[in-house]
């Protein structure tokens, strides 16, 4: 019973992105560089009168974009930063191995890894009573597999894992991020909530130039929006959303998610999302 009960204290904390300590809170984290001519020629006039006044044109541009490269699969460094409870998260960095269709995903964490350091996820596979998917997550550490077992099974947005994380791994990827974006714009313009949206100049993201549009909300009761300041930084070439920053209502940082290093179209299949190819144990079948 003791043991019982203890497990379902542990599994009330494991999540996706699990408590590992909280850090100052740190400057912002576009640094905006100026336009080089050069630069400026890469830019149509009409993406740059939509970057200083019309971002959901720009969005619509982006969300093009991607369906024009027919990006079949990709791998990146996912970094990604939250402030939760009033707390700011450490920076974790995640390898990751992504399919959109079906939706598949493979995260290995090789910097600053909550209490599960390793997940796949494909839509379909896993199916609790429900038939809710799931992922399938190896706890972290030799106690934690010995309390949990060598991999558990957890729904993605389900209470264990929103608990330690703002964004469930289902909601990864470009054209999720997009698709997100294009939401709260067309919501906060309906509601007369889009107070501003600005063109900021260009940053650089991996190594990637970037333009910078910034989003301006305003906090209206009811309204539940993600943040009241939003920076996205877009690829000047493909027009893709390389990081997303978030600021909350009293200006202080609330999050940042970022892309670097991507490779698209590498090959990947369903093989590469079994738990033997992300070393994760297959999980226990359950007792009939």
């Amino acid at each position: 019973m003791t043991r019982r009960i203890f497990l379902s204290t542990y599994f009330c904390l494991f999540a996706l992105v699990g408590f590992s300590g909280c850090v100052q809170p740190q400057e912002r984290y576009t640094s905006v560089l100026s336009f080089t001519q050069a630069e400026e020629k890469l830019l149509s006039p009409d993406i740059l009168a939509q970057a200083k006044g019309n971002h959901l044109a720009l969005l619509a541009r982006s969300a093009e974009s991607y369906r024009a490269m027919k990006i079949r699969d990709y791998t990146c460094t996912f970094v990604k930063q939250e402030t939760l409870s009033g707390q700011l998260r450490p920076e974790q960095q995640v390898a990751v191995k992504f399919m959109p269709s079906p939706f598949s995903i493979a995260m290995i964490w090789t910097k600053n890894a909550p209490l599960g350091d390793r997940l796949i996820f494909v839509q379909g596979q896993y199916k609790d009573a429900k038939g809710q998917s799931r992922m399938l997550v190896r706890p972290k550490g030799g106690l934690a597999q010995l309390l949990a077992g060598k991999s558990v099974l957890k729904l993605p947005d389900g209470p264990d894992a929103m608990r330690n994380t703002l964004r469930p791994c289902t909601k990864f990827g470009f054209e999720n991020s997009i698709a997100s974006l294009i939401e709260v714009y067309k919501l906060a313009e309906k509601n007369g909530d889009l107070v501003g949206q600005a063109f900021l100049g260009t940053t650089e993201v991996a190594g990637q130039k970037c333009i910078v549009l910034q989003r301006v909300l305003a906090n209206r009761d009811g309204a539940n929006y993600p943040a009241k300041t939003t920076e996205i930084c877009l690829d000047i070439k493909t027009l893709l959303p390389m990081r997303i920053v978030g600021y909350d209502w009293n200006n202080n940082f609330s999050c940042n998610y970022e892309f670097r290093d991507v490779k698209f179209n590498t090959g990947l299949s369903a093989k590469d999302f079994t738990p033997k190819a992300n070393g994760i144990a297959p999980p226990k079948k359950s007792k009939k």
